[in-house]
């Protein structure tokens, strides 16, 4: 018994004055006289203190791992030019507004901005700002605005995609503003055709409705045959 108790406090870097030691020494003994037959295999005692002591080191190392502790409490470990693994695609989409604001200054504050990060997280934020039932936080109009003119044309599609969504209803000048500038985007555009950008926002005027939405949609879609068409089959509805 006292030796299992000067293992169990070594393990847990408990210090033993020789007055405790004393103290279990005499409990020992008074066990030992009052059950003569009653033995302890301190071996197997102490191969079980080990492994319980392992067990939970290893509990305390996964609770701390980075990568799968909280990513806003880790800002700084986010490689934000490679692509996201599942924990962290999961972990940002589960982000509080207050704690996606301080993760976006984190890397602002590193002279950072949309375009530093990799395509999946570009997307990422831009549908988290974008996603109605989220509370947008303080630089979702910089975002927005940097996934319209992002450099790759998957990111843009889905911002013009999104906005249609977010905005429905609105009649938001700003944003038929923003669609109509990303519309004649000449990226968007291949020997002089439009790509299927201009579909997305198209669609997306159609849903943020109002006179200049659709004033602005028909003025856009009449500059090539194939979108005209377009227009006309989602304005029957």
């Amino acid at each position: 018994m006292g030796q299992t108790a000067e293992i169990l406090a070594a393990y847990l870097g408990v210090l033993l004055t020789p007055k405790v030691k004393s103290a279990i020494h005499e409990k020992t003994l008074t066990v030992k006289e009052r059950y003569p037959l009653f033995t302890i295999n301190y071996r197997y005692l102490e191969v079980k203190m080990k492994f319980y002591c392992i067990f939970l080191t290893l509990i305390l190392a996964t609770l701390t791992s980075p990568a799968l502790s909280d990513m806003a409490g880790q800002v700084e470990i986010l490689d934000i030019r490679k692509s996201p693994n599942t924990t962290e695609w999961q972990t940002l989409n589960r982000l509080s507004a207050s704690k996606l604001g301080r993760l976006w200054r984190y890397h602002s504050s590193r002279g950072k901005s949309l375009k530093d990060w990799s395509w999946e997280w570009r997307i990422g934020w831009v549908r988290l700002c974008l996603k109605p039932s989220n509370k947008p936080i303080k630089h979702c109009g910089k975002i927005i605005e940097s996934g319209l003119t992002d450099p790759a044309l998957v990111v843009r599609s889905e911002t013009a995609k999104h906005l249609g969504y977010s905005y429905r209803g609105t009649e938001n000048l700003r944003v038929v503003q923003l669609l109509a500038s990303a519309y004649k985007d000449q990226r968007n555009y291949r020997n002089n055709k439009p790509l299927f950008i201009q579909k997305y926002i198209l669609f997306a005027l159609t849903q943020i409705k109002g006179k200049e939405a659709q004033v602005t949609g028909g003025r856009l879609a009449s500059q090539n045959l194939d979108t005209k068409k377009y227009w006309k089959k989602i304005n029957r509805f």
